[in-house]
């Protein structure tokens, strides 16, 4: 119950900052991604072999991190005490099984979809999932009393993903592995507001314009 309390005030949380964003000055913002990114540090440095020998430098210190060497150095960055291939092994079966509710020590592991020719892993734990979600559906979705619904396209899926499922939005999952034929019977008896797809999909669907046209 305590845990739920909490991914609750993550939610709103991220929902008011996202808010704040709209109005705020370029002053104010620099400010407070100052404050973040030492808040940030803080808690990093204690937990993340990489990023404790950067604990007392200045920004321009930090090492640029891009796709490869993040992969590189997996085992040292994050906070968790998980390896890399400990969750690539772990994506892999979610995929191979379509199930991706399964989490490591706690947090959700997922896996980019490789366009790049090599493929990312992210760790979101509970609460950074709620964080996001009040953040992304603030960002996105005007508010409203009623229920928006996103159909989402991709060829995995992810808790971070179904933690945007609640008060302000109904998501819904399509499954790329399966024929193009049946996601689109399935879209439009969903009939969502907003839809979420891959280039792929873009590319296919304007096949189906009615459908379009009442999608955001």
């Amino acid at each position: 119950m305590l845990g739920k309390v909490k991914q609750a005030c993550y939610f709103i949380y991220g929902y008011m900052i996202a808010i704040k964003c709209r109005t705020a000055s370029q002053e104010r913002t620099a400010n407070r991604q100052q404050q973040r990114f030492q808040k940030l540090i803080n808690h990093v440095a204690d937990k993340s072999h990489f990023y404790s020998r950067f604990k007392n430098q200045t920004l321009s210190k930090f090492p640029i991190i891009d796709k490869p060497l993040f992969l590189a150095h997996f085992d040292e960055i994050n906070t968790v005490g998980l390896d890399l291939k400990q969750c690539e092994e772990h994506g892999l079966k979610a995929e191979s099984d379509r199930d991706f509710n399964a989490v490591l020590k706690g947090v959700s592991v997922g896996l980019s979809s490789g366009t790049s020719n090599q493929r990312g892993v992210f760790l979101v734990s509970p609460c950074e999932q709620a964080l996001w979600a009040g953040y992304i559906i603030a960002k996105n979705i005007p508010f409203s009393f009623r229920k928006k619904k996103v159909a989402l396209f991709l060829r995995a899926n992810s808790n971070l993903y179904e933690s945007t499922n609640g008060l302000f939005m109904d998501f819904r999952f399509f499954d790329l592995t399966k024929s193009f034929d049946d996601l689109i019977a399935e879209l439009e008896a969903y009939n969502p507001h907003i839809l979420m797809p891959q280039l792929m999909c873009l590319i296919l669907l304007p096949n189906t314009r009615a459908l379009l046209n009442r999608i955001k």
